[in-house]
């Protein structure tokens, strides 16, 4: 929620079909950050930007104009063997003048001892602390522990 601009930023996402000349070749997601203006719930095209995935967690830093959240790729692009790779990813956002602009930042996500780079359940609570500059996010802690059938979530 950015409340000077009366913005909700959200992350949704498309399914696009892919047409080849016998009919449907596929399905790909196109990622977008979505505005939404809060006093009419119309759409406010000129800050939409496209994204490389799902972003969870958003939150709107309002001392620095930047909105922060997570980076997930997209499983449809992942293979088994790859680890999970989430970013902590910050967008800053200038408009003055009619003149609107998104920089993007991004940091990487420490899972610490955690096997959770494996999996990504979900960010279900995020806060943002712009005095301290921290980001907060909960992420489940699986277990790296051996001679376990199947890791625990904790």
């Amino acid at each position: 929620l950015d409340p000077y601009r009366s913005i909700w930023y959200q992350s949704v996402a498309i399914e696009v079909v892919k047409l080849d000349g016998d009919g449907v070749s596929g399905y790909e997601m196109e990622w977008y950050l979505h505005a939404t203006s809060i006093g009419t719930g119309e759409p406010l095209f000129p800050y939409h930007q496209p994204l490389d995935g799902l972003h969870l967690g958003l939150q709107f830093d309002l001392d620095n104009s930047r909105i922060v959240g997570i980076a997930l790729p997209h499983w449809g692009m992942k293979f088994p063997e790859e680890l999970w790779a989430p970013s902590v990813r910050i967008y800053r956002v200038f408009s003055l003048n009619s003149t609107i602009t998104f920089t993007p930042e991004s940091v990487a996500f420490d899972f610490a001892d955690s096997a959770a780079s494996s999996f990504q359940l979900g960010a279900g609570i995020s806060a943002m602390d712009p005095r301290f500059d921290i980001y907060y996010v909960t992420s489940p802690y699986v277990s790296n522990e051996t001679g376990l059938d199947e890791p625990r979530l904790f």
